[in-house]
Protein backbone atom coordinates (compact mmCIF):
# COMPACT_ATOMS: atom_id res chain seq x y z
CA UNK A 1 0.00 0.00 0.00
CA UNK A 2 2.78 2.23 0.77
CA UNK A 3 4.81 1.79 -2.21
CA UNK A 4 1.37 2.39 -3.98
CA UNK A 5 0.95 5.72 -2.89
CA UNK A 6 4.90 6.41 -3.38
CA UNK A 7 4.14 5.65 -6.80
CA UNK A 8 0.90 7.43 -7.29
CA UNK A 9 2.41 10.75 -5.70
CA UNK A 10 5.59 10.97 -7.67
CA UNK A 11 2.90 10.13 -10.88
CA UNK A 12 1.18 12.94 -9.61
CA UNK A 13 4.37 15.31 -9.88
CA UNK A 14 5.52 14.80 -13.28
CA UNK A 15 2.02 15.03 -14.49
CA UNK A 16 1.80 18.82 -12.36
CA UNK A 17 5.20 19.33 -13.92
CA UNK A 18 4.07 18.78 -17.31
CA UNK A 19 1.03 20.70 -17.14
CA UNK A 20 -1.91 20.89 -19.25
CA UNK A 21 -2.15 23.78 -21.54
CA UNK A 22 -1.76 23.78 -25.15
CA UNK A 23 -0.97 27.35 -26.06
CA UNK A 24 2.85 28.40 -26.27
CA UNK A 25 3.16 31.14 -23.92
CA UNK A 26 6.16 33.34 -23.04
CA UNK A 27 6.29 36.56 -21.37
CA UNK A 28 4.46 39.39 -22.94
CA UNK A 29 7.16 42.18 -24.20
CA UNK A 30 5.60 45.77 -21.98
CA UNK A 31 7.57 47.92 -25.06
CA UNK A 32 6.05 51.69 -24.11
CA UNK A 33 2.53 51.95 -24.19
CA UNK A 34 1.14 48.59 -26.07
CA UNK A 35 -1.95 46.42 -24.74
CA UNK A 36 -2.99 43.01 -25.04
CA UNK A 37 -5.45 41.57 -26.98
CA UNK A 38 -7.67 40.96 -24.54
CA UNK A 39 -7.11 44.84 -23.93
CA UNK A 40 -7.66 45.73 -27.44
CA UNK A 41 -10.83 43.59 -27.66
CA UNK A 42 -12.75 46.16 -25.42
CA UNK A 43 -11.25 48.97 -26.58
CA UNK A 44 -11.55 51.77 -29.52
CA UNK A 45 -9.10 54.50 -31.05
CA UNK A 46 -5.70 54.35 -32.13
CA UNK A 47 -3.47 50.97 -30.16
CA UNK A 48 -0.41 49.22 -30.26
CA UNK A 49 -1.52 45.66 -29.62
CA UNK A 50 0.73 42.63 -28.97
CA UNK A 51 0.27 39.61 -29.78
CA UNK A 52 0.95 36.63 -32.19
CA UNK A 53 -0.40 36.75 -36.06
CA UNK A 54 -1.95 33.74 -37.32
CA UNK A 55 -3.43 34.02 -41.10
CA UNK A 56 -6.20 31.44 -42.44
CA UNK A 57 -6.92 31.61 -45.76
CA UNK A 58 -7.12 35.13 -45.85
CA UNK A 59 -8.57 35.94 -42.27
CA UNK A 60 -6.16 37.75 -40.34
CA UNK A 61 -6.40 37.36 -36.82
CA UNK A 62 -3.86 39.20 -33.81
CA UNK A 63 -4.03 35.86 -30.94
CA UNK A 64 -3.30 36.82 -27.36
CA UNK A 65 -1.71 32.92 -27.33
CA UNK A 66 -0.24 30.60 -30.16
CA UNK A 67 -1.84 27.04 -29.73
CA UNK A 68 0.93 24.33 -30.24
CA UNK A 69 -0.63 22.62 -33.46
CA UNK A 70 1.16 22.14 -36.78
CA UNK A 71 0.50 24.56 -38.41
CA UNK A 72 -0.49 27.10 -35.39
CA UNK A 73 -3.64 28.58 -34.74
CA UNK A 74 -5.16 31.17 -32.52
CA UNK A 75 -5.00 30.57 -28.51
CA UNK A 76 -6.92 32.48 -26.18
CA UNK A 77 -7.52 35.92 -27.08
CA UNK A 78 -8.28 37.15 -30.90
CA UNK A 79 -8.55 40.65 -32.83
CA UNK A 80 -9.13 40.60 -36.69
CA UNK A 81 -6.36 42.17 -37.99
CA UNK A 82 -6.65 44.28 -41.47
CA UNK A 83 -3.60 43.47 -43.19
CA UNK A 84 0.10 42.18 -42.28
CA UNK A 85 1.24 45.49 -43.49
CA UNK A 86 3.49 46.00 -40.35
CA UNK A 87 4.98 42.31 -39.66
CA UNK A 88 8.29 42.10 -40.82
CA UNK A 89 8.09 39.62 -43.85
CA UNK A 90 11.05 37.87 -41.96
CA UNK A 91 9.07 37.38 -39.03
CA UNK A 92 6.11 35.11 -40.79
CA UNK A 93 6.19 31.23 -41.63
CA UNK A 94 3.98 29.52 -43.97
CA UNK A 95 2.60 26.02 -44.39
CA UNK A 96 -0.40 25.29 -46.84
CA UNK A 97 -2.90 28.51 -46.51
CA UNK A 98 -1.69 29.26 -42.82
CA UNK A 99 0.69 31.79 -42.42
CA UNK A 100 2.00 32.56 -38.58
CA UNK A 101 4.83 34.43 -36.00
CA UNK A 102 6.55 32.28 -34.01
CA UNK A 103 7.11 35.46 -32.08
CA UNK A 104 5.14 38.17 -30.50
CA UNK A 105 4.84 41.37 -33.28
CA UNK A 106 3.87 44.53 -32.03
CA UNK A 107 0.67 45.70 -34.37
CA UNK A 108 -0.68 49.60 -34.51
CA UNK A 109 -3.67 50.66 -35.71
CA UNK A 110 -7.24 51.49 -35.29
CA UNK A 111 -9.90 49.18 -33.43
CA UNK A 112 -13.17 49.58 -35.38
CA UNK A 113 -15.63 47.35 -34.73
CA UNK A 114 -13.32 44.56 -33.27
CA UNK A 115 -10.68 44.74 -35.89
CA UNK A 116 -7.01 46.25 -36.08
CA UNK A 117 -7.49 48.58 -38.94
CA UNK A 118 -3.82 49.02 -39.85
CA UNK A 119 -2.20 52.37 -41.89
Amino acid sequence: MKKTLIVLAALALVLAACGSDDDTTSDLPTAGDTITVTEAATTSGTVSVTGFVVDIAGQTRLCEALAESFPPQCGGARILLSDLSQVNADQLKTEGDVTWTDDYVVVTGTMVDGTLVTE
